[in-house]
């Protein structure tokens, strides 16, 4: 089943079965993924050495250096890789691409042919050193499959990731060096430690004289903040967030950020003063640019990403939970978040339906700088 607008138009249905080579190519431009993996079928039909001709001479057309033509000088590549036939030159215009996808692609169809290409290893050794991270992602990666006298360079390769923040890097780099160290070239070359998996690592409490339900609260938290598609997956297992690729001539940019202390607060100036401030964002997420060591953030207009609510996925016990462990964490060293004061927020703003706050709202609301409210305690009456 396909699910659409009633309205939309449907796809007009392409020929595939029993097309001529030239024909089946140009459907490799199409849209539809469907239909240009049913012509590649199709084409693996029809006698390499003329498919491999005919597709040589369909790719002349396209420019190497324009976006808008990476994918098909890709299909292109994928069209040769599907007859086992490796063309050097095609594939060193997508490793150059200015669509850091092709690059990525590129460098996994060579890791795939690297018994024929001279040096493969040398492109897994530029793909790690590549601005964008799914690039970085293939080529340590590929770095897994290289031994012998090329173990050592492997390893000094995948090294330049060592601290890697993007967690499918991190996880990758950690695989990839297991891997190599397995190898009895690798044997004594590798510190596995040095690339552990950073959950496993404590940050604290910062605070050594917990009572004992905030420490019951605080070890929660760190369970609950290491859950996949939780908190550590974009501000990190070290807190330390993360920042979006790099581009030529452009400031740095951030994409999650810290969690930790930042210049000029004894904490993160987010998480200090009313702990109704984070308890929101937690719940209902924040949309926005703003500022934090001196880097910009959520703003979605330049491709950041907004701070997604997760009050839907936590329970009040849970928030309050994590919300200790990060106030607790990452030199912070702030007062634990109770349960009760997570089930007041929530009651307050369940009128907001889980609306994002903007930044805006949020600092109208509780302004950076405001001292906490006094938590009122047994036998104070308000007057």
């Amino acid at each position: 089943y396909r699910l659409t607008y009633p309205s939309r138009p449907l796809l007009t249905p392409k020929k595939v079965d029993g097309e001529s080579v030239e024909n089946l190519l140009a459907l490799l431009t199409e849209h539809e993924d469907n239909v240009r993996q049913r012509a590649k079928i199709e084409l693996h039909k029809h006698d390499s050495a003329k498919v491999i001709a005919a597709t040589q001479k369909w790719a002349k057309q396209f420019d190497p250096t324009k976006v808008e033509d990476a994918h098909h000088l890709l299909e292109a590549l994928w069209v040769h890789q599907w007859h086992d036939f490796v063309n050097l030159e095609l594939l060193g215009q997508l490793l150059k691409s200015p669509e850091p996808r092709a690059r990525a692609q590129a460098v996994r169809v060579a890791i795939y042919q690297r018994d024929r290409i001279p040096d493969a290893l040398a492109i897994m050794e530029n793909a790690v050193k590549d601005a964008n991270l799914r690039v970085q992602l293939e080529g340590v990666r590929g770095l897994s499959f290289f031994r012998g006298k090329d173990t050592e360079r492997a390893i000094a390769a995948a090294a330049s990731l060592k601290g890697a923040k993007d967690y499918y890097v991190a996880y990758c780099l950690r695989q990839t060096m297991k891997q190599l160290e397995s190898l009895p070239e690798g044997k004594g070359k590798v510190n596995l430690r040095d690339y552990a998996d950073q959950k496993e690592a404590s940050y604290g409490p910062t605070d050594k004289k917990l009572s004992k339900d905030d420490k019951r609260l605080y070890d929660k938290g760190k369970e609950v903040y290491f859950r996949e598609a939780h908190c550590s997956t974009c501000h990190q297992a070290d807190g330390r967030g993360a920042e979006m690729p790099k581009e030529p001539g452009k400031p740095a940019r951030g994409a999650y950020p810290p969690l930790g202390r930042t210049p000029g607060y004894p904490s993160n100036g987010w998480l200090e003063g009313d702990p109704d401030r984070v308890i929101k964002i937690v719940l209902n997420g924040l949309y926005g640019t703003h500022t934090i060591d001196g880097k910009t953030y959520g703003d979605p207009t330049t491709g950041q990403p907004v701070m997604t609510g997760l009050g839907q996925l936590m329970n009040d016990e849970e928030v309050a939970a994590v919300l200790t462990y990060v106030r607790q964490s990452f030199d912070n060293n702030l007062p634990a978040v109770k349960t009760s004061q997570v089930k007041k927020v929530r009651e307050e703003i369940k009128g907001k339906n889980n609306a994002l706050y903007t930044v805006e709202e949020i600092l109208k609301e509780h302004p950076l700088g405001a001292p906490a409210k006094a938590e009122p305690t047994k036998g104070n009456k308000k007057k």
